[in-house]
């Protein structure tokens, strides 16, 4: 039988072609591309279905959903607030209490007890790297930067107030430390990744992720890094309407009525969304993808005003002119402003005041530049505004569309538009073409007086690449079966409409995707022929196998082969597409409401209530592993007992130590403060480092002799508790094994 290690791999996929790039005189040095793209708005968890919706001109926002009420009607009755409320209208993400916590190599009570801003920005990085064709490896050690715009003080209760007022296990509270702390919202991917950039907050009220992406193209061009994800986050978990807390912005009705004479305010709205990016140069010459270009941006602020919050057109001029400078391009080129446009009475007319100033000094042409707002589709998303605007922009110049803005009936009486360069976008029309690229502005003003504008241009033209019917392996990857059936799902549903080649499609499947533990390959000629065998193996879970060499490749890989790629593709110049992206296995992670009247100290909910509308992890008890009679000690069970409650494991291996379970220092410290609770100085700490495992640990409680493997010295020097968490640290991040540890702590 023909093997993998037989096959010279570079040599199975002939007809080699050369795709023709822009001249340098075409590329500005300066330019920074949009890769990779993810968001989450109301009614759209991925790009594909927000462009969707907002093509289709779909109003987003909506009354408090009802699963999210029902919790936030628990949680507000256990701790003594008036049943008389009344929640907010406006733009609501689904299913936030829900989370992959295994794929992101996170235990469920860790997940459980951090903040759902963390998680759904990690997701939504993860997505934009894989989107782009940065997932698995590719990634992985790069100096990729991370800017992230998030605001919590406005956000009401945030999750840390919902694990303080809830009462959580006093030993399970520095567990929450580090998933609340607003600054690890953009290191967690850094973490997850090893990536090499900075990492850091922006807050600057509702500009702050269109600031994040000025600061991050700041840093591609600096050399800080050599990527870079950008975006921001925004929640609100429980929305009480309170006179008291508003501003004077918001809607009456929960609509945003930009540029209409009825305009009263902005409806309320949460998003996450993440753009990557990447200089345009390199992103030509790697292949990369592309929705956009960033021609060139700017900040600033408004300086003196008629107040702190209000709006400053003077300073809105400035902002827009430098970032037309920064671009090197002349505004009468335009023919797009994704606007602010928040629909308030005082902050559009003087929108169109400083951006009209603006053009003024340009041009004197009239009504020739569209303008719209994404807040009149889900709402003000705040700190996320300026990214998830951006993200439409950069989809209308990829699909050379102008989405409506909607709820415009009578243009607002206080601008002139036949007076200005600009008229409401309030129907989808094409994007004509003119003597230069299409080109587009983005806005975002900051209620702190912090102002962006950042200018976009269509990517640029590439040569097609020519579809030809050559035998090519798509492998397909995730950690459950269940995620893969969805991922192949997802392929069956794009791959028809795909404009990718079949070629650029298995190359990017194949390096630019992680690969998991459950796995199916593939062998077709073209696309029709990959979804007709998705499609068979879908219903009966059998793929016909082919008769081409290339199946030998395909069976190493099903059987956990590592298959090597880039060696099948090692002559070839192919272009990365943007491909369906891992669908995370979400399963509640969330802290419950316990059903007493009275507060009473709660565990962690990564078992107990559902969270309405949603499935957690059954409770049906632990199940123990690792010997092969099925007998387990009591001793045992307690200790089980109590790894479930610390690290949220329903299956335990008894044989596992603490380490392999997903512990880390201060997860170690909680199991030991129940372990001093159920055997009163009978363990120290150093105990869990000799007897690692259930089964080690147990025999040690036992006082039953260890073996001779298990026998530590009975006299050891006392370490001090900096040395303890020092070798912690070391374990966890893989630098120093149990044993080595071990051998410290005997010297």
């Amino acid at each position: 039988m023909l093997q993998l290690s037989d096959l010279q791999l570079d040599q199975l996929v002939l007809d080699d072609f050369e795709v023709d790039l822009p001249s340098p005189e075409e590329i500005r040095q300066r330019d920074i591309a949009v890769i990779g793209m993810a968001l989450r708005v109301p009614m759209a968890d991925s790009v594909e279905a927000f462009w969707h919706n907002i093509r289709e001109g779909v109003g987003c926002t909506q009354s408090f959903p009802i699963e999210r009420r029902r919790y936030a009607d628990r949680f507000l009755d256990y701790i003594g607030k008036s049943p008389e409320r009344t929640y907010t209208p406006g733009g609501y993400l689904e299913g936030i209490e829900r989370f992959d916590a295994k794929f992101f190599r996170m235990l469920p009570t860790e997940a459980s007890l951090m903040s759902p801003d963390q998680r759904l920005f990690l997701e939504c990085a993860w997505e934009a790297l894989e989107d782009a064709g940065y997932g698995g490896p590719r990634a992985v050690g790069t100096r990729t930067g991370v800017y992230v715009g998030h605001v919590g003080d406005l956000a009401g209760y945030n999750y840390r107030q919902l694990i303080d007022e809830l009462d959580v296990d006093p030993l399970m509270r520095p567990a929450s430390v580090p998933g609340n702390l607003s600054g690890i919202v953009a290191s967690r991917i850094s973490y997850l990744l090893d990536l090499k950039g900075p990492a850091m907050l922006i807050d600057t009220a509702c500009s702050s992720s269109l600031v994040a992406v000025h600061q991050a193209c700041t840093a591609i061009r600096t050399g800080d890094c050599e990527m870079a994800l950008a975006g921001g986050v925004r929640l609100n978990l429980i929305p009480l309407e309170q006179e008291h807390a508003k501003v004077g912005i918001d809607s009456s009705d929960g609509k945003t009525r930009a540029f209409d004479n009825r305009s009263d305010g902005t409806a309320m709205g949460e998003g996450v969304g993440c753009v990557l990016l990447k200089p345009l140069e390199q992103a030509l010459q790697d292949g990369d993808p592309i929705y956009a270009v960033i021609k060139g941006s700017a900040v600033n602020q408004d300086g003196l005003s008629a107040g702190i919050t209000f709006p400053n057109a003077q300073a809105q001029t400035d902002v827009l002119v430098r970032a037309w400078k920064d671009a090197n391009i002349d505004p009468s080129t335009l023919s797009y402003v994704e606007a602010h446009g928040t629909g308030t009475k005082i902050g559009d007319p003087i929108e169109l005041n400083g951006l009209t100033r603006a053009f003024a000094r340009y041009t004197d042409r009239k009504q020739f530049v569209g303008i719209g707002s994404l807040k009149s589709n889900i709402g003000h998303t705040y700190q996320t505004a300026g990214v998830v605007g951006l993200i439409k922009a950069a989809l209308a110049l990829h699909h050379r569309e102008l989405p409506p803005t909607l709820h415009v009936q009578e243009p607002n009486r206080q601008i002139k538009f036949v007076e200005t360069p600009f008229y409401v976008n309030s129907r989808r029309r094409a994007w004509s073409a003119g003597e230069t690229p299409r080109r587009c502005g983005v806005s975002s003003f900051g209620f702190s007086g912090t102002n962006a504008h950042v200018v976009l241009e269509e990517a640029p033209l590439r040569e097609k690449a020519p579809e030809r019917r050559v035998p090519q392996l798509l492998a397909l990857s995730a950690m459950t079966p269940e995620s893969l059936r969805r991922l192949a799902q997802r392929f069956v549903e794009t791959l028809p409409a795909s404009e990718a080649t079949w070629e650029q499609v298995c190359y990017t499947a194949g390096l630019g995707r992680a690969h998991f533990s459950h796995r199916i390959a593939v062998v077709a000629s073209d696309k029709a022929e990959a979804v007709s065998a998705l499609i068979a193996w879908l219903e009966s879970g059998q793929l016909v196998p082919s008769t081409e060499e290339m199946q030998t490749v395909a069976d190493a890989y099903m059987s956990g082969e590592q298959v090597e790629f880039q060696r099948v593709y090692a002559r070839k110049r192919i272009d990365f597409v943007h491909l369906p992206t891992y669908p995370f296995d979400r399963v509640c992670c969330w802290v419950d409401v316990p059903e007493t009247a009275q507060p009473a100290r709660n565990e962690v909910a990564v078992t107990a209530e559902e969270f309405p509308g949603s499935v957690c992890t059954p409770s049906n008890g632990i199940v123990l592993t690792g010997r092969e009679d099925n007998a387990y000690t009591d001793i045992e069970r307690q200790l089980a007992d109590v790894c479930y409650r610390v690290l949220g494991l329903a299956e335990i291996n008894i044989q596992d130590s603490f380490f392999d379970m997903g512990g880390n220092s201060i997860l170690l410290q909680i199991v030991f403060g129940h372990l001093q609770s159920l055997y009163p100085e009978q363990v120290k700490l150093t105990d869990l480092f000799a007897h690692s495992s259930i089964a080690r640990l147990a025999q040690r409680l036992a006082d039953e002799p260890p073996s001779p493997e298990l026998a530590v010295e009975a006299e050891r020097p006392e370490h001090s508790a900096d040395d303890l968490h020092r070798l912690l640290d070391e374990i966890a991040a893989g630098r120093c094994t149990i044993e080595q540890a071990l051998a410290f702590l005997r010297e």
